[in-house]
This record gives C-alpha cells, structure tokens and sequence, in this order.
C-alpha cells in the first residue's frame, strides 16, 4: 500500500510539473504574439504618420501656386549644366569623369518633369573614386545613383600608384523640357 501511494505523488507531481510547463509555454506564446502585434502596430502608425507627412506636403504643393511655381523653378535645370555639374564633380575629387551617355527618359504627358540618366566613366586612386562617389551622391539637384562600380585597372610599371576605373549610372530629374 505504501508503494502505491508513492507511486500516486509521483504521477501527480509529473502531472503538475506537465501543468505548469504548459502554463509558462502558454504565457510566453502570448507574450510573443503581443509583443508582434506592438511591434505591426508601430510600424503601421510610423508608414500612416509618413504617408500623412506626404499627402500634407502635396496638398500644399498643390493648394499655392506660387510655391508650386517656385519648386519648379529650381528644378529646371537643362542637361548641358547638369552636364557640367558632373565634369565640376570630377575635377574636385581629381578624376576626370567622362559622360559615355546621356539619354531621357519618356515622360507622362501631364507630368512636368524629366529624368535624364548619365552614365560615366573615370580613372584615378581608389581614395579618388570614392570621394568623386560621395560628391555625386551630394549634387545639390535631385539625383540618384543606382550603378556604382569600381574596377582596378591593369599594373601599371612605370606608376607606383594602383589606377582604379570608376563605371556609374547618375539618374538626374528636372523639370527641363527643350
């Protein structure tokens, strides 16, 4: 009979511990999925707050013309000079930046503005590259790079210097039309 009776508070202390291993699983579970639902709720009201910033800047862009007409005034920017934004680039970081190509992209009928991507090749330091590669991320008109290459060139045995080839797309938008 003593037997039976440990055997008893055995079964039921394994029960319990079964219990209350499934009560902790149970909590942390909850736990998680609150902590997921906190976090999806964060970033729902950061994209909502963003998209609001954005639709308030629009309507004022589009509610005064005057400020309208002066945004596009500043973005109208022909490609010869933006041509030779990119050569004055080029000569403050040391390299001479060649345009291989410069070709516009279509537009939508109602929309004012124009992209022009250029695409450019130049020789010089790694250090050179770089800091020609940071200038252009800095062009004071609306631009964007989504190409950035740089090649080390073949040995040169009369330089001690290691020459780099610098291969870019520069994607520039204004509101130019010839």
């Amino acid at each position: 009979m003593h037997n039976k009776t440990i055997l008893f508070s055995w079964i039921a202390t394994a029960i319990a511990a079964l219990a209350v291993l499934g009560v902790v699983f149970f909590a942390f579970s909850i736990l998680s999925t609150e902590s997921q639902y906190a976090t999806a709720q964060q970033q729902l009201s950061s994209a909502s707050s963003a998209y609001a910033q954005a639709f308030n800047l629009h309507s004022e862009l589009i509610s005064s013309e005057s400020d309208r007409t002066q945004l596009l005034s500043l973005l109208r920017i022909d490609p010869t000079t933006i041509a030779a934004t990119i050569n004055q680039v080029g000569s403050a970081a040391g390299v001479t930046l060649q345009i291989q190509s410069a070709t516009a992209e279509a537009t939508v009928t109602n929309n004012p503005t124009q992209a022009y991507d250029f695409s450019l090749t130049g020789h010089g330091t790694f250090a050179q590259m770089l800091y020609a590669e940071e200038l252009l991320e800095a062009l004071p008109i609306p631009s964007v790079i989504p190409s950035f290459q740089i090649i080390r060139d073949q040995p040169n045995p009369t330089s001690s210097d290691t020459q780099w080839q610098f291969n870019a797309m520069i994607k520039v938008v204004t509101t130019y039309s010839s």
